[in-house]
Order: structure tokens, then sequence, then C-alpha cells
């Protein structure tokens, strides 16, 4: 199986990957300051209490590990922060890890998780754009979605002529093999 390679495509630094990482992070930071601002304000330890009885800790971790939940902010702020940097982390492991390669028969490479994609060009149902410079990939057995790509618009322009040439010579093949039913009947 000797096949010509057409066009490969480039991974790309995934940006949305990067600006969610970051959104966690300055969640989780900001988290921090809240904590050791209300630390050393001595705040009441509930709503409730009366201003003038403030509790004052030994210690900031004491403080933080006690009241962890009771100021309802930095808590919080800290696992949404935390829950942000994994999706972001996941995000960015997910697209920059894909490959795709074009060639004269099929489309071949690896999705998202590292999964291996082989879809015959006379398989494919259309191609599309995906957000974020992906391409996604209809076929017969399904859609492939491979999400970030540098060349994503040299891809489609390569894999569109491709897709409509094999559905041609699939029609013609179809057109063939009825007419010769035909005469046979």
């Amino acid at each position: 199986m000797n096949q010509n390679i057409l066009i490969k495509g480039e991974p790309q630094k995934s940006k949305s990957a990067l600006i969610v990482t970051i959104i966690g992070v300055l969640l989780i930071l900001a988290s921090f300051y809240v904590a050791i601002y209300v630390y050393l304000k001595g705040y009441p330890r509930y709503v409730w209490d009366v201003p003038y009885r403030r509790i004052y800790y030994h210690s900031f971790v004491n403080f933080y590990i006690e009241s962890f939940f009771v100021y309802n902010c930095y808590g919080w702020m800290l696992i949404i922060g935390a829950l942000i940097v994994i999706v972001g982390i996941i995000m960015k492991l997910c697209t920059e890890k894909c490959e795709l390669t074009v060639t004269d028969e099929a489309v071949f490479g690896k999705r998202i998780f590292r999964k291996k994609v082989y879809i015959p060009l006379n398989e494919i149902t259309s191609i599309k754009p995906w957000p974020f410079s992906g391409v996604l990939i209809s076929s017969i057995t399904g859609v492939s979605i491979f999400p970030c790509f540098k060349n994503r618009n040299d891809i489609i322009k390569v894999l569109t002529p491709l897709i409509t040439k094999s559905q041609q010579t699939s029609s013609q093949t179809i057109n063939t093999i009825n007419k010769n039913s035909n005469e046979i009947e």
C-alpha cells in the first residue's frame, strides 16, 4: 500500500487552553488574597456574630482550614479555580497531541486522547472547519474531530476536491452496476 502524502496537519498551540488555565490560576491566587485579607482584618467567624466579638487565630493555616467555607467566597473560589485549571490542562493535552495526514487514498491520524483514525476517501461524506482552528470530518462510520491545526484551511482545500472526485467515482460505479443489472434482467 504505497500512498502519496498530500498534506500533513501541523499541530497548533491551543490559545483557549492557555486562557482557561490562566483564569483558573488567577482565581486560585485571588482566593488566597481574599483569605489573607479576611485573616488580617479579623472578621467575625459567622455573619450573625456581634462585630466586636472577633475570633483571632494562632496562624493563617489554622484560620484557612477552620473557616474554609465559612466566608463563602475564598473556599469556593479555590475549588472552582482548581477545576478550571484541570479543564485547561486537559484541553491542552487533547489539542496539542493530534495528528492528521491526508494521502491520495485516505485520511489518518490521531484524535483526542490519542485515538487512531483511518478513513478511506470514499467513505468521507463532508469536511468542515471546527471552532478554534480544527477540522471536522464526517464519514460513513461517524464523525472525527481533529481540534487544532495551523494549516486547517490548506487541509480543507486539499481534501475538498479529493472528496468530490471520490464521490463522483462512487456514483459512476453505482450507475454502471445498476446499468449492468438492468441489462442482465
